[in-house]
């Protein structure tokens, strides 16, 4: 550290090297504010990308070979680096944590999910062992994030992990400035539903997907951007199938959020109609505060986290996930009525505006990193 400049090596071995929270919050945000930021991560060449440092690991193909040889690659890049401190993405990292902080480096663990009941809503777990896994994920957990500092991306985590001895929650709120920018110069089609996240049923896509297709057989000529990796769970559905082949639903895969959420300023209604599982419950769907921010009026999950911040600003409908009618309800009266769709919109925006955004979340950060610091320092000293 010189001159109150950090030198901080972000590391993952699961996320793309354009990760909304990640890359676009976090690192470039950190340059932006004149630190020097290496980020170890999945990509196609060594670069420096908007300032940040990219060392390029390969992209693995399968969860088996990226949690084993991928692990080694990134270790092998990160006690190369000199940094003042490690900021670890996955917890498939946290034995690498172990071993620089055993190394004498500050590291900071950024939970991005409540893993343990993540493993117990997860499909491509056999349902038999999802409830033991949890249970010796939760033992892991004990003994290595006392080990290191934590940063938790929900309140929520913080309430579940009270035993964590140096946390910091820091929000994954969105970039307002930039998504503002986008709502002014995009011009809006009607009756386009939008959608970007991970597609899966648990997310709710098919029950969007089935509210969709009645509310075509009823005459509305509704359509679907849904952005995101599509799971098997959706992509072997024969009304996902049909859409798709029809041309109303339209399902680009996963894409840069540069690219993405143009297209969804274009949709007349955002959606988050995540089901009640999981972390879900107690987690803000970034998506819904992506929307609001680009001036969509949202359809979203009745939990009372989401019914605080849309019915309060009064920029949406709470509705079932589980009830095809109810969503169908809820966007048929804002195509319907889309002067009223459009001032739930501007509440939505100005609220996101003045409550729900990054900028708080990152002096939060470098607070933290900071703390973390100048502790190190003073027991170095003793």
């Amino acid at each position: 550290m010189t001159d109150n400049k950090l030198h901080i090596v972000h590391i993952s071995t699961a996320h793309s090297d354009n990760d909304s929270r990640i890359f676009e919050k976090e690192c470039r945000d950190l340059v932006e504010k004149g630190h020097e930021v290496t980020l170890i991560i999945q990509s196609a060449r060594d670069e420096t990308r908007k300032g940040v440092n990219i060392k390029a690991l390969p992209i693995f193909i399968g969860r088996l070979n990226r949690m084993t040889l991928g692990i080694m690659k990134a270790a092998r890049k990160a006690f190369s680096e000199r940094g003042d401190l490690y900021h670890l993405h996955d917890p498939e990292l946290l034995l690498l944590g172990l071993l620089l902080r055993a190394s004498g480096r500050l590291v900071v663990y950024d939970m991005h999910e409540n893993l343990p009941e993540q493993i117990r809503t997860k499909y491509w777990i056999h349902p038999l062992i999802r409830r033991p896994l949890a249970f010796f994920v939760s033992l892991f957990e004990r003994f290595t994030l006392n080990r290191m500092a934590v940063i938790m991306a929900e309140s929520s985590y913080a309430e579940h992990y009270n035993w964590v001895k140096r946390g910091q929650v820091v929000l994954n709120l969105p970039k307002v400035e930039e998504l503002v920018q986008i709502e002014r110069a995009t011009q809006k089609e009607s009756s386009i539903v939008g959608y970007i996240g991970g597609v899966s049923r648990n997310r709710g896509l098919l029950t969007v997907t089935e509210a969709i297709r009645k509310l075509r057989v009823d005459g509305l000529p509704v359509e679907f951007e849904c952005i995101g990796n599509v799971s098997m769970d959706v992509s072997a559905n024969q009304t996902y199938q049909v859409g798709v082949q029809e041309g109303w639903i339209h399902s680009p895969g996963r894409i840069p959020p540069s690219q993405g959420l143009p297209m969804i300023a274009r949709c007349q209604i955002g959606v988050a109609l995540l089901k009640p599982i999981g972390n879900y419950v107690g987690s803000y769907p970034t998506k819904m505060f992506e929307y609001m921010a680009m001036g969509l009026p949202v359809v979203v999950s009745d939990f009372p986290l989401y019914r605080d911040v849309v019915e309060n600003n009064q920029c949406g409908f709470c509705v079932d996930p589980n009830d095809v009618n109810a969503v169908v309800g809820a966007i048929r009266f804002l195509i319907e009525n889309p002067e009223y769709a459009f001032e739930m919109g501007k509440r939505g925006q100005q609220a996101v505006i003045k409550n729900y955004n990054w900028n708080s979340e990152l002096e939060k950060l470098i607070s933290f990193y900071r703390s973390l610091f100048v502790e190190n320092r003073t027991i170095n000293v003793k």
